[in-house]
């Protein structure tokens, strides 16, 4: 059996949400809009990756990875 992988997509732009959203592959990957909703799904979920936007309004990518690791999240991020 094939393991597939469960990405975590974080970005506030409403255009790359949608493509990824709508995109047919095998990924398995869940799209969110902000930091807030980005913890939420890490603690509930535990993705096996997350791929942050840097540069979005309130808390930005780089804040958000800080966040999670001192949380003790280790996921690879990019």
């Amino acid at each position: 059996m094939r393991h597939t992988s469960a990405w975590l997509v974080v970005d506030d732009n409403t255009v790359i949400l949608d493509i990824l959203s709508s995109s047919r592959t095998r990924l398995h990957r869940e799209v969110v809009g902000n930091a807030s909703l980005a913890l939420a799904s890490v603690v509930q979920k535990t993705p096996d990756a997350i791929l942050l936007d840097v540069r979005m309004p309130g808390v930005d990518g780089l804040s958000l990875l800080k966040s999670l690791r001192e949380m003790g999240v280790q996921t690879p991020t990019s």
